[in-house]
């Protein structure tokens, strides 16, 4: 059976709506793989920064001996560092503890080590923070 002329092929306003609708669709799949490139360089970041603390953390508890100080530098990336040393102060022991009984000189002392790493990000400064408790002999004398 023959088809009337006017009916081969799609219409103007058919063949527009398909390309509006494909237009959307790309631009909605372009901003998720967008979004994922950004989630995946923030995680890499993140990545970064945990490796950081963990390697300065690692390098201050290799110390027998550790004093009550504030430590900061930067690593060759861009990364900052900064780490916070001071000797642990359990708040229950604090109110129970007699005042009648003379302060003990311990051999080691509780050291609340704390290792914080920035970097900038977008107009903004992002930080990651981990923290330990250390047993060391107690030396202000002798400084990392």
């Amino acid at each position: 059976m023959k088809q009337p002329c006017g009916q081969i092929g799609f219409t103007l306003m058919e063949t527009l709506i398909a390309i509006m609708l494909l237009a959307v669709s790309l631009t909605l799949i372009l901003q998720l793989f967008s979004g994922s490139l950004k989630s995946g360089k923030l995680a890499g970041d993140y990545e970064r920064a945990v490796f950081h603390a963990r390697a300065k953390m690692n390098e201050i508890l290799l110390n027998t001996t550790l004093s009550a100080q504030q430590l900061t530098g930067e690593f060759d990336d861009g990364y900052r560092w900064s780490a916070a040393i001071a000797p642990f102060v359990d708040e229950t022991d604090v109110e129970d503890a007699d005042e009648d009984q003379p302060e003990e000189n311990p051999a080691v002392d509780l050291f609340e080590i704390e290792v914080t790493v920035f970097w900038p990000q977008n107009d903004k400064e992002k930080k990651f923070t981990i923290s330990t408790l250390m047993m060391a002999k107690n030396d202000d004398a002798n400084p990392i």
